[in-house]
């Protein structure tokens, strides 16, 4: 159920195109209040690559991917 938080919230952030810093800070603050564990949080991670890859076969452009790689 915590990483289909995560997935919404990281829709929400990308859904101009773009990651902010701040946006980035924040979807990884509530990974942390959450509690997501590490094997969990690679996961999340490794679904919103698989995603954003999904959408730029599509056409679409995502900037900011290395604001969502840190932390």
């Amino acid at each position: 159920m915590k990483i289909l938080l995560l997935g919404m919230i990281t829709r929400v952030a990308f859904a101009d195109g773009h990651l902010s810093v701040e946006e980035s800070e924040l979807i990884h603050t509530i990974a942390d209040w959450i509690e997501i564990d590490r094997k969990s949080r690679a996961t999340w991670k490794r679904d919103v690559h698989t995603a954003l890859d999904g959408g730029r076969q599509r056409g679409l452009t995502y900037t900011g991917i290395e604001n969502f790689d840190w932390g």
